[in-house]
């Protein structure tokens, strides 16, 4: 086989030792242990009970290869019980992972003769095989006395296991044992919470709900099943759980609700669903920031456009972000939606004031196209046209006095664009201005 590959001019891809072991490929083991690659002896044997080739383990036994516990887990995970049987008649050790690799594999007759025959057991046969999938060795274990509600050392019981992982028959088999739906890890994260945070649909629906879960049981830190949901995207989980009574405007101890955690995440196609079942769709965190707030700052125009579909707030600091930080797109998305480009904050500045300021003159453009009052001033008496000189920002002084600035008004204290740009020294600017006053003057004298 490697010789055919080689002759394709392909390399053959070489498997490490823990990896051979895994799939039983004993040949490759025998080639490691050749090269004096091999960690261990022991792992020619354990190779060949995982793939069950009897006759192989055989003969290493007649060259006098050595085996250890391994072996007979090997076989045990592999659901080889003829290997096993033979290994233990032959003496070879075994321990609770033997039981745990047959709990694993889901191979219940090879569980029962190993128990049957002595093998230690583990409380944790039940964790892994309802971690796997397998409901037939979930039944059996919980029949020989399992119980259904022992958590691991982790904190985590079976049902929170399977559920996580999304065995719905196995999920089924649990809860006619009378494990408790709601039985919470260390960290209070409940069987619901881990269906809802990977998405599985039937068994947040079908089961633990109808078994009677709580949809409102949060995390130690606040998170409920419908936050988690909405922070990973799984819309279909989110109307499952409203519709079954989660709070949708429930907060976490952070304050943030699951309408500012999709948002957070850029999550724009749950968001309908979010405020259909009845979130705020204005409702702030506790720094004062709402969802369009943040959908603003992180520059994510597709939720800004959803956000304001759904009846968003369009006042003054989403808009006044976006014009500060540049997004020329935002701006004219919230223009769009009816932002008021003359509101101004409690100094008096708007939005066009705070572009001018940081040189952003597509913004500046498209404020004072969209109406925004290019002479309105600040509480202070200082215009947009005033601050950008100040400023230096020459090109969005060009663009004010083509749009219309007033380039002779000053402040209060009766400082003008002129008289601070020649402060300042910036000569190219003090040309533009003086140019204007000339154009203005010879204006009014026609």
């Amino acid at each position: 086989m490697r010789d055919a590959v080689a002759e394709t001019g392909l390399r053959f891809a070489e498997l490490d030792e823990k990896r051979a072991v895994e799939l039983g490929c004993v040949s490759a083991v025998q080639r490691m242990q050749r090269q004096g690659r091999l960690s261990r002896q022991e792992r020619l044997c354990q190779a060949a009970a995982r793939s069950g080739q009897l006759a192989e383990l055989q003969a290493l036994r007649a060259d006098g290869w050595p085996w250890d516990r391994d072996t007979c887990s090997a076989a045990a995970l592999g659901g080889h019980l003829e290997v096993l049987q033979w290994a233990r008649a032959k003496g070879c050790p075994w321990d609770i992972c033997t039981c745990l690799g047959a709990a694993q594999g889901g191979h219940l007759k090879v569980l029962l003769w190993a128990r049957k025959n002595g093998c230690p057991c583990d409380e944790n046969e039940l964790h892994i095989a309802a971690q796997e999938g397998h409901q037939a060795m979930v039944r059996a274990l919980i029949e020989a006395g399992a119980d259904v509600n022992k958590a691991d050392d982790n904190g985590v019981s079976p049902l929170s296991m399977v559920a996580q992982k999304g065995h719905e028959t196995v999920v089924l088999a649990l809860i006619e044992a009378d494990a408790d739906v709601d039985k919470a890890k260390d960290n209070d994260v409940t069987p619901l919470y881990k269906a809802a945070q990977n998405g599985h649909e039937a068994i947040v629906l079908r089961v633990l709900i109808e078994a009677g879960a709580d949809v409102n049981i949060a995390s130690n830190v606040g998170v409920t099943p419908l936050c988690i949901a909405a922070q990973n995207r799984h819309e279909a989980v989110l109307r499952v759980l409203s519709e079954a009574g989660a709070d949708v405007n429930k907060a976490s101890n952070a304050g943030v609700t699951p309408l500012l955690i999709a948002t957070h995440q850029g999550h724009e196609a749950v968001l309908p669903a979010l405020i259909e079942a009845g979130a705020d769709v204005n409702k702030a965190e506790d720094d004062g920031g709402t969802a369009l707030d943040i959908a603003v700052q992180k520059v994510q125009e597709a939720v800004v456009r959803t956000l304001i579909e759904l009846g968003a707030d369009d006042g003054r600091t989403p808009l006044y972000t976006a014009a500060q930080n540049g997004h020329e797109t935002l701006v004219r998305a919230l223009i769009e939606a009816g932002a008021d480009v003359n509101q101004a904050g409690d100094t008096g500045a708007t939005s066009l004031f705070i572009a001018a300021q940081n040189g952003l003159e597509a913004v500046v453009r498209a404020l004072i196209q969209a109406g925004a009052d290019i002479n309105k001033a600040r509480d202070d008496g200082v215009m947009a046209l005033f601050i950008a000189t100040h400023q230096g920002q020459e090109a969005v002084v060009r663009t004010l006095i083509e749009l219309g600035a007033d380039v002779n008004k000053g402040t209060d204290n009766g400082c003008t664009p002129l008289s601070i740009t020649a402060q300042e020294g910036y000569t190219a600017i003090v040309q533009i201005l003086n140019d204007a006053v000339l154009v203005q003057m010879q204006h009014f004298s026609l």
